[in-house]
């Protein structure tokens, strides 16, 4: 049973500032730029709070930020230093709850529940490259044609910090708006070579 607050705070955020931005045209524009840049910022952050927790863990305000997310803070170091980060990534076998067999109870919990530092660890660098690449060209094209996307495509990125439904199709349809990204420009050359 997780103890994730994430999805209950972000969601209530959102409603708030969809109708904050929806009455303040300012605020959506910052919305609007915020949302071009979350989904490496995002990355940034929760990748380098992972990797320096363990030099600056008794500092009282990462200490309150990993109570604040129940500890993944803590879960995303350890995994970082059990597995490493390689370019190309790694096979583990995640453990997400108690496995209990031949009626013995083995508590070898490992489970990535940050989004990014799954990317970085399972699937290496490259992959975490270019999956904020392609989420990052996706909002651009998403946010171009409409706006008021840019609230759950900014709440998406700072969901992905902390819960690792961010990179699971039936989670996140932008995964499914990032075939467009090739699409269009594959229908643009149909187009071209028919004339």
């Amino acid at each position: 049973m997780t103890n994730t607050k994430n999805p209950f705070i972000l969601t209530i955020f959102a409603i708030i500032l969809t109708r904050i931005s929806n009455k303040m045209m300012f605020v959506r524009n910052i919305i609007n730029k915020l949302a071009l840049i979350s989904f490496p910022l995002c990355s940034f952050i929760v990748v380098w709070l992972s990797v320096e927790y363990t030099k600056f863990g008794n500092n009282p305000v990462l200490v309150y930020i990993n109570n604040l997310v129940t500890g993944r803070v803590a879960l995303s170091n350890q995994a970082i230093l059990e597995y490493g980060i390689h370019f190309w990534g790694q096979k583990i076998e995640m453990v997400g709850t108690p496995d209990i067999s031949n009626s013995i109870l083995k508590l070898n919990y490992n489970y990535i529940d940050s989004s990014f530092i799954q990317c970085v660890v399972l699937y290496g660098c490259f992959f975490l490259f270019l999956f904020i690449l392609g989420m990052t060209l996706t909002g651009i094209k998403t946010i171009n044609k409409n706006p008021s996307l840019s609230i759950i495509f900014v709440v998406m990125a700072l969901h992905g910090m902390w819960d690792s439904q961010l990179i699971y199709l039936w989670y996140n349809p932008f995964l499914l708006l990032m075939g467009t990204l090739f699409a269009e420009k594959k229908e643009k050359q149909l187009i071209i070579n028919k004339d």
